[in-house]
Formats: C-alpha cells, structure tokens, sequence
C-alpha cells in the first residue's frame, strides 16, 4: 500500500495533498486494484472524498 492510500483510509488530509501536490495520481491502485477514493469511502472520510472528487478521481473505477 502506497502512502496516498494509507492517508486515504486514515482520513489524513493534508498528508494526502501533500502527496498529490508531489505529483502522484489520484488513481494509483493498490495490489488489490483499490483506490485512493476506495479507501476514504470505505472508511467514512468525507473531506477526503470531497478531495479526490475535486482532483477528478474515478468515481466509476472497479476493484
């Protein structure tokens, strides 16, 4: 797991900018095909998912 995923399910906002304001994608996927925004959904992490949205994450994307 990348740590854009790890801030995703921890709900650590700024970390996760940090780290799409380094220049990684909203689209990584982990090794089991999950998304940044599978994670802060899954775990209720609405300022994240408003984030990601806002950054043109997948919204459709498939594990």
């Amino acid at each position: 797991m990348d740590a854009i995923h790890t801030f995703a399910r921890e709900g650590e906002l700024d970390n996760l900018l940090k780290c799409i304001e380094s220049g990684v994608s909203v689209h990584l996927q982990d090794n089991k095909g999950r998304t940044p925004m599978h994670w802060a959904v899954d775990h209720g992490h609405l300022k994240i998912d408003e984030a990601l949205l806002s950054r043109n994450a997948d919204v459709n994307a498939k594990v």
